[in-house]
């Protein structure tokens, strides 16, 4: 399985409002290198003050279900259309964890 790099942010702060932002607008998100995470957080850093690298474990609990399948659950990749699979339905899911889609 790919390793990934997760980071959260607050999806409601904007670059010309800088805050902590609101308590039910965190967000998770997957990235490929840890390169490009760290370069997400330093762009972030003056005006998003709750964005910061997160475990795999603390990921897990910011899913996203996944398109196509009400049982399987995912983050999207940064920069990118597609979504990395981290929880997978063994009964009635479509994916397979690890699996990008």
């Amino acid at each position: 399985m790919k390793r990934f790099y997760y980071a959260m942010y607050d999806f409601t702060v904007k670059r010309n409002n800088p805050s902590y932002g609101f308590c039910n607008a965190k967000k998770a998100v997957a990235f490929e290198t840890r390169k490009d995470r760290d370069k997400f957080l330093a762009d972030r850093s003056d005006f998003d003050f709750s964005a910061k690298v997160i475990t795999r474990k603390q990921a897990m609990r910011m899913l996203e279900q996944t398109p196509n399948s009400g049982f399987d659950y995912g983050l999207p990749i940064y920069n990118s259309d597609y979504m990395v699979v981290l929880k997978s339905s063994t009964s009635f899911g479509c994916y397979k964890v690890g699996q990008v889609i």
